[in-house]
């Protein structure tokens, strides 16, 4: 049309013109460079099976608005209707390269299983269940993104509340036999230790281990020394009797009678630490037929009355009423 216009560009002085719409025009090409567009895609971390691969990055791609409209009004006034979009590439966030190092560790916490091991003994978590128990996180730190690896090791919580049952155990002095006329001290088995798993901890531990790519450890183990040694029989001292009891059994059937002298050379000789707690039924083990004691005779209450009925052990009441005796009135 005549006369020009502010919106286009024309071919000349007092000559013919276009008019044309700018803003027509950027949003057309703004339109064609959003459906053109590709986001870029991150590398990530996928799980394959039994262990995990990086799939690799994809470069996206985006087109400059800018130097696109210069091209088409540069354009314009020759007639050429068609017009490249100006292309840029969108680098992704993170790369393949980023991320294997944290894929490679991955790889190997599943490589085999992890083993727990103490006293000769060892437990372990099949490396199938550990792949279970990954996970991997996208942070953004200081402006950049990375990926981190998480294990939970509150799964290991089971296996280390089973470690626990199979290896606790009290702390035992060692024993001592007082024998012969001259009350000789002698050692008849060597003190042993007593440990404690921390359930927690041990979880815990074996979640650090496999983090820094190791597969081996030990629980944590908490142990409490025996009071008493093989050695500390030198610093005994047997030359006072503090007190004696004694309780007559004479008369009895022969499975009490037994029953009675069995349990009395089980216990006789039998030292204790200062401060340590005895326990009769420790001291003295099972009291069934299996362990050579006889069928005698208990004393039960039923219908609010005493009863006598056949129990295995029969008759070790009086042993450890006598042993009451002495503790008692010392």
């Amino acid at each position: 049309s005549g006369g020009g216009s502010n919106d286009g560009s024309s071919t000349g002085s007092g000559g013919p013109s276009i008019r044309v719409n700018k803003e027509d025009i950027i949003a057309y090409a703004r339109d064609l460079g959003a459906r053109a567009a590709r986001d870029p895609l991150d590398a990530r971390i996928e799980r394959r099976g039994n262990t995990f691969v990086v799939v690799e990055d994809k470069v996206g791609l985006r087109f400059d608005e800018e130097a696109t409209l210069a091209r088409i009004w540069q354009q314009l006034p020759t007639g050429d209707r068609r017009v490249a979009l100006v292309p840029q590439d969108v680098a992704p966030r993170l790369s393949g390269k980023d991320i294997e190092p944290v894929s490679s560790l991955a790889r190997e916490i599943v490589s085999r299983p992890v083993v727990v091991s103490y006293g000769g003994k060892s437990w372990s978590a099949a490396s199938e269940k550990l792949i279970e128990l990954i996970s991997f996180d996208k942070k953004l730190v200081d402006g950049k993104t990375t990926v981190s690896l998480s294990l939970d090791d509150t799964a290991f919580l089971p296996l280390a509340d089973r470690i626990a049952k199979e290896l606790n155990q009290k702390p035992h002095s060692a024993e001592f036999r007082v024998k012969g006329p001259k009350n000789e001290v002698v050692a008849t088995r060597e003190r042993q230790d007593g440990w404690t798993v921390s359930v927690e901890e041990t979880a815990r531990a074996i979640g650090k281990t496999l983090l820094s790519g190791k597969h081996d450890l030990e629980p944590v183990v908490q142990v409490t020394p025996a009071p008493l040694r093989g050695a500390d029989r030198e610093k005994m001292d047997l030359s006072n009797v503090w007190m004696a009891s004694s309780t007559n059994y004479a008369g009895s059937v022969s499975e009490k009678m037994h029953n009675i002298e069995l349990a009395a050379s089980r216990l006789d000789g039998i030292m204790m630490a200062p401060g340590e707690v005895f326990s009769f039924n420790e001291a003295l083990g099972p009291t069934t037929l299996a362990a050579g004691f006889k069928t005698g005779w208990g004393i039960i209450m039923k219908d609010d009355a005493p009863a006598t009925v056949p129990s295995e052990g029969g008759g070790i009441c009086q042993v450890v009423t006598t042993l009451f005796h002495s503790v008692f009135w010392t």
